[in-house]
């Protein structure tokens, strides 16, 4: 049976949930890769939702972000 999602905050919530220990994102220096896992990345997004909601942010805003890779 395939997932349904309302919005990407269930869709991230689920997939951190169900793949809570599994490797997500890897940054690459001269030592090698380092990792973070589905769970961290969760925990990061909720700081940032909590950071969000400290500032006034509520349900309905609409808010931007922009990430961007550094390149060394």
């Amino acid at each position: 049976m395939t997932d349904k999602f309302e919005n990407l905050v269930q869709l991230c919530e689920r997939c951190c949930d169900k793949y809570a220990s599994r490797q997500l994102f890897g940054t690459k220096s001269a030592d090698g890769w380092s990792w973070i896992s589905y769970q961290e990345f969760g925990g990061m997004v909720n700081q940032c939702r909590g950071g969000l909601k400290a500032l006034g942010v509520g349900n309905g805003d609409r808010t931007r972000s922009l990430m961007c890779a550094a390149r060394a």
